[in-house]
């Protein structure tokens, strides 16, 4: 055992010299979940507290109706929408351009006489830079629209219907009586999940996770090739005690970049993991996982190059189906089933279970599955050292 900690020890001294390991393990996922989470903003917020909107409102129409559209508007969410007055439809498109505005409002002329017949006309003026809040105007104004045929159409019946016009007062505040046009805010479901930035940052230290165990494990092929490797042995060394000393750099070099990414993640984003024990537990078998199935690749690859272009697929194509960028849809298809069959997909499984206050019953599943992913893959990377050895 002390020979294995201090072979060990020496290749972490050479890893940590080795400041690639540092930028694929830290540094790249680091940088790639801030860019999604800049890139995406407040739409990977699922609460909607960092969602702010900004409306103009031009009235060409001065009548009734635009003055209670107006009145409709201002009474809307008031901690995610503001509203401008403008007075053409030339100052608001210019705040528009100026990126002041996610859209307007603009209420034509003639517009509250037109109200009765049926042909008003309510325009909404998006800014193309902003889509989210130019499609909560769109459905703000067709939101005022149906309230506004709903009036009509009562009105209409009621007076069909031989009411007397002078007591429709009653009639029309009762189909006036809406909710809010405009609102953001926190849907409580049964359903545990991640918010947006722990996703992404969860995704992106799993998925590189794999590439940063390879640094361990792959090292003995390059020992093998410089030579080093027959040194190594003739020393009082077994090939087991060399070959887990490689497989405990893989396991640290894991286990120290999951950790940093996550501390980090909490700190700087508001990452909120769960349970630490139970996360813990997702981590290191998370970990073994990635270190199984690198040192497979290891024990039957014949060159390190070789054995870094397999190793690179592979990480690659199980990171893509286990969703560590994009979800895969869990309706049942073929992509969902294979999904199944990756560690990343249990990983996220566990943590998105543990979202929800989950403790460690929760991730049960999780565990079972990237344990077996671990077992298999570690029991096969033996096999195929041992066999190599031998042979």
């Amino acid at each position: 055992m002390r020979q294995m900690l201090r072979i060990a020890s020496k290749d972490l001294k050479q890893r940590v010299r080795d400041r690639s390991v540092f930028i694929v393990g830290i540094v790249a996922p680091a940088m790639l979940a801030l860019i999604f989470t800049f890139a995406f903003g407040d739409v990977l917020d699922p609460s909607g507290s960092g969602f702010e909107a900004t409306y103009g409102f031009v009235d060409l129409d001065g009548g009734d109706a635009s003055v209670g559209l107006g009145e409709v508007l201002a009474g809307i969410d008031e901690d995610q929408f503001s509203i401008e007055s403008f007075e053409n439809v030339a100052a608001a498109e210019a705040a528009i351009d100026d990126d002041e505005l996610s859209a307007a409002f603009v209420v034509p002329e003639g517009f509250s006489e037109s109200i009765g017949s049926g042909t008003a006309v309510l325009e909404v003026v998006g800014n193309v830079d902003a889509p989210v809040g130019a499609g909560i105007a769109v459905a703000i104004a067709e939101g005022y629209a149906d309230a506004v045929d709903r009036v009509t159409l009562t009105v209409a019946g009621s007076l069909a219907a031989g009411a007397d016009p002078g007591e429709l007062d009653e009639v029309i505040a009762a189909a006036s009586s809406v909710e809010p046009l405009g609102s953001v805010g926190a849907i409580t479901t049964g359903v545990r999940q991640m918010d947006g930035p722990t996703y992404l940052m969860a995704g992106m230290a799993v998925f590189f996770l794999f590439f940063t165990v390879q640094f361990g494990v792959a090292s003995l092929l390059e020992e093998r090739r410089v030579g080093t490797w027959g040194r190594l042995l003739s020393a009082p060394v077994t090939r087991a005690q060399a070959i887990g000393a490689k497989a405990l750099v893989s396991f640290v070099l894991g286990i120290v970049s999951m950790s940093v990414l996550m501390i980090g993640a909490s700190i700087g984003l508001g990452a909120d993991w769960g349970d630490p024990l139970s996360v813990a537990v997702l981590v290191i078998l998370g970990v073994l996982a990635a270190t199984g199935v690198m040192a497979l690749v290891s024990a039957i690859a014949k060159t390190v190059e070789a054995a870094g272009n397999v190793q690179a697929i592979i990480a690659v194509a199980l990171g893509m189906l286990g969703g560590t960028f994009v979800q895969i849809s869990q309706d049942g298809g073929l992509l969902s089933r294979l999904s199944l069959i990756t560690p990343h997909h249990w990983f996220i499984r566990g943590l998105n279970d543990l979202g929800g206050a989950g403790a460690i019953g929760d991730i049960i599943p999780s565990i079972v599955g990237i344990g077996s992913f671990a077992a298999v893959t570690g029991g096969l990377a033996v096999w195929a050292f041992a066999r190599k050895e031998t042979v």
